[in-house]
């Protein structure tokens, strides 16, 4: 007969009675009816059970999965009482991608070997979630939530199947309630009892129960890695905010992942997404989950991908990335331009698909064609005066074709003639605004001449044709790095020329853009680590009433002395950031209202905002509403960098999101310094 614990306790199915005078009574009927149909099993019939048990425990460790199954029918034909023979072969069944089969198998042990058993309902809840039958797997959590585990393991498979379900005041209960006998799993129930005190927002709690699980087997590695997190008052990383429980091997074997590559194969298992998601922490199998959520395909799955597309949390790539998986989903609007998250303001990006065609532009008209390609083999040659002679005839010519005017344009300026060449693209681009080669060339000829605005103004113009002719998106492609490049947006930058050095075949332009990436890395090592500062602050745990000090905390020592100087603090370089951060706070909130004065319109119509919804707002609700955006935005810092700077808001995770809030002791005197 199993120990049914202390049978005082109040009963999990949530009656409001004692366990002893409210379910007791049934599960021992239960535990003797199975003793009863064990006991009845010839003993050597027992034996070669448990043998074959062993064999088929063998083959999933090896990896085969048929012979596993073949041992565990055989167990189950010789014992069909026991149920975590079946139990066994539902594992194998899972493990060799026929999850179908295995949800029958444990729905058949609940329903005729052994109801309520932990380990059926616990793996109910993990198959079901999988095939996207989420009705069927609440109604099992609810019924593992309310059933006793009456030993270690129950407690660990108990404590697994809530995780799944995200119940984690449950998933509390239960590993606190399983500590008390276990051994082996204690470290593994710590890690669920700290995982879940985390996502509960009880930090503290959180980090005393994942210190017990350091050097657990399984659990162990991530239990440190939430513990060094939280110790730094940092939140999970995760794209949602939410601790993960679970790796995403826990969530699809390694062979059903691989087996995932084709889209049919990934329709069969809708519900893997929470898995995927669990899987999504900064820097950890990002690609192979996005791919893997496309190819679901699913509401919940392109749900997931939107939000990591239209939203703040990871690297513009990561962002890129999610966009391009909606787009081969055909999730994405047919036309018209997004916005997307750069790391400092929100960008408008054309979301057309674009067709690359040779030969698609308009043709030079028949009787020109020769002179058109002599003109053509001077300009590539080197032949400055003649080819600039030979175009300009052939534009008197034909005034309507772009191509000899553009042509003439690149002549002019090698041969030194910048003006005219100016005068002749402008006009051009004027009269032919679809005409992408002028927009282009003059985005790349002020760049030469360090005049940026005016090459930004160029590159804004630029609207890619489809279909598209390949020398206009290489053409294209040179003119967006670059102008990323100067701008200072580094990744941009390198990702424009390693797309172009992908496209353009021709050596002497790869080894260009090669070049142009090399450099863009080169620059954009200088700001790395104050970009991982920032992205580091952004990951803070704050509190929705938090104070300065709780808010400077995760600024960098820069970012301080910038404040200190405004608020007339005298520091020393020894002076050590706790103490910085406690002169400013001291006299920050008398200071700050006076300092608000002086920024920009948007800034103060933002913070005043921002004050107005209690002094805290999602990040990206709060940018997206305030940061400009695409041709509109203005020169000048951003909003969210004003503010930063000045010291007038903090960024970090509250109640789980990503969130911009201002200090306590500031918000009734900023109140009254932006009030416009």
């Amino acid at each position: 007969m199993p120990d049914f614990g202390d049978v005082y306790r109040p009963c999990r199915c949530g009656s409001g009675k004692k366990y002893k005078f409210c379910c007791l009574p049934r599960d021992r009927d239960g535990a003797r009816s199975l003793a009863a149909r064990v006991s009845a099993v010839p003993e050597g019939d027992m034996l070669r059970a448990d043998e074959e048990k062993a064999l088929g425990q063998r083959c999933l460790n090896a990896g085969d999965g048929a012979g596993a199954k073949r041992h565990f029918r055989n167990a189950i034909r010789l014992v069909p009482a026991l149920p975590h023979f079946h139990n066994n072969l539902a594992l194998a069944h899972y493990l060799d991608g026929e999850i179908e089969e295995a949800l029958a198998t444990v729905e058949k042990v609940d329903r005729e070997v052994a109801p309520g058993n932990v380990f059926a309902l616990g793996s109910l809840v993990h198959y079901a979630m999988v095939l996207g039958r989420d009705d069927a797997a609440r109604a099992a959590g609810e019924r593992l939530a309310r059933g006793p585990a009456m030993d270690e393991d129950q407690a660990y498979k108990k404590c697994e199947g809530l995780a799944r379900l995200g119940r984690h005041a449950e998933v509390l209960e239960a590993a606190k309630a399983g500590m008390g006998t276990a051994r082996a799993n204690r470290p593994s129930l710590a890690f669920f009892a700290g995982t879940a005190c985390a996502n509960l927002a009880r930090y503290d709690e959180a980090l005393a129960w994942l210190r017990q699980a350091r050097g657990d087997e399984g659990k162990g590695e991530r239990a440190e890695r939430y513990e060094r997190r939280l110790a730094k008052k940092q939140g999970p990383g995760t794209f949602d905010g939410g601790w993960p429980y679970l790796e995403l091997q826990e969530w699809a074997p390694a062979g059903l992942l691989k087996r995932m590559q084709t889209g049919e194969s990934s329709k069969q298992v809708p519900g893997l997404v929470y898995g995927l998601c669990d899987a999504l922490e900064a820097g950890h199998h990002q690609e192979q989950t996005l791919q893997l959520l496309g190819l679901i395909g699913t509401p919940a799955a392109l749900d997931v991908l939107r939000r990591i597309a239209d939203g703040t949390w990871g690297t513009a790539d990561l962002r890129t990335a999610a966009l391009a998986a909606l787009q081969r989903a055909g999730a994405l609007p047919k036309d018209g331009p997004l916005k997307i998250w750069t790391g400092e303001t929100w960008t408008e990006i054309e979301t057309t698909s674009h067709r690359i065609e040779p030969g698609c532009a308009e043709r030079a008209p028949e009787a020109l064609m020769d002179r058109a390609r002599a003109a053509m083999v001077a300009l590539k040659e080197g032949r400055w005066e003649e080819a600039e002679r030979q175009f300009r005839e052939l534009a008197e010519r034909a005034p309507r074709h772009a191509p000899f005017r553009h042509n003439r344009a690149v002549a002019l300026e090698a041969l030194g003639r910048d003006e005219e060449a100016f005068a002749l693209l402008r006009a051009l681009a004027d009269e032919q605004p679809a005409y992408l080669m002028a927009h282009a060339t003059l985005a790349t000829m002020y760049l030469d001449r360090d005049r940026l605005e005016e090459a930004r103004e160029a590159f804004r113009r630029i609207r890619l044709p489809n279909p598209c002719e390949p020398d206009w998106y290489s053409a294209y492609l040179m003119a967006a790095g670059r102008v990323a490049l100067d701008d200072g947006k580094f990744d941009a930058a390198v990702r424009s020329f390693e797309n172009l050095a992908r496209f353009d075949d021709r050596p002497g332009m790869r080894r260009l853009a090669e070049d142009f990436a090399a450099e863009a890395r080169e620059r954009g090592r200088g700001d790395l680590s104050d970009r991982r500062a920032h992205e580091r602050e952004r990951s803070r745990l704050l509190s929705r009433d938090a104070g300065l000090e709780e808010c400077f905390a995760g600024r960098t020592r820069v970012d301080l002395g910038g404040i200190a100087l405004r608020c007339g603090v005298d520091l020393t370089r020894s002076t050590t950031k706790p103490r910085m951060i406690a002169a400013i706070a001291r006299d920050w909130p008398a200071r700050a209202p006076r300092i608000a004065e002086g920024l920009t319109d948007r800034s103060k119509r933002a913070l005043a905002a921002l004050l107005a919804a209690g002094g805290v707002a999602e990040f990206v609700a709060f940018t997206k509403a305030h940061e400009a955006a695409g041709p509109e935005t203005p020169d000048g810092p951003g909003v969210m960098q004003e503010l930063m700077a000045e010291g007038m808001v903090a960024c970090g995770i509250v109640d789980g999101k990503a969130s911009v809030v201002v200090p306590r002791e500031l918000r009734e005197g900023l109140a009254l310094a932006v009030r416009l």
